[in-house]
């Protein structure tokens, strides 16, 4: 696999990761509600914002996100995957964006990507965590939600989503 298309597969887990952190209600979530999603993002996507080559698609692919135009969000991301030397953040945005998209097994390659370059942060755990819940993989959402939280008590969004999954198996 070569250099480029392997940070193609990591930016869409990020993407993911984004996604899976922003819903505030079970049933939106379900839906693809972007309002809910698209709340608590600003956080999650400017986590890095480094100058340099790539930003201008990193900015890019943040703003057609919070537009719900995943597809064009997926292609900037990916972009400033290849370009940037810094890939964490258009990972994350890239697998949000493939969540979105419905399309999970290149998030996970994404997540897996993060992972790698980062560890399993509390963040990236939790995005992972709702990318399974978006899946209605309800036993791998909670183990990650539970995994995020013991790295970080604090996290609201992981304990936000925990909470959705109240009365799940």
């Amino acid at each position: 696999m070569t250099a480029q298309w392997r940070r193609h597969f990591l930016t869409a887990g990020l993407l993911l990761a984004l996604a899976a952190c922003q819903s505030t209600d079970q049933s939106a979530a379900l839906k693809g509600d972007t309002a809910s999603i698209t709340a608590s993002m600003g956080g999650v996507l400017d986590l890095a914002i480094r100058p340099g080559a790539g930003e201008e698609d990193l900015m890019l692919g943040k703003e057609h996100f919070r537009n719900a135009n995943y597809g064009l969000a997926e292609n900037h991301f990916r972009a400033a995957v290849e370009k940037s030397s810094n890939i964490l953040e258009p990972l994350i945005g890239l697998a949000a964006s493939y969540d979105q998209l419905g399309r999970f097994d290149l998030a996970d390659r994404a997540y897996n990507e993060a992972i790698r370059v980062a560890g399993p942060t509390s963040a990236i755990l939790n995005n992972r965590g709702y990318s399974y819940y978006l899946r209605r993989d309800f036993k791998r959402a909670r183990q990650d939600f539970q995994l995020a939280l013991q790295k970080d008590p604090e996290n609201a969004m992981a304990k936000r989503n925990l909470a959705l999954l109240t009365g799940r198996p």
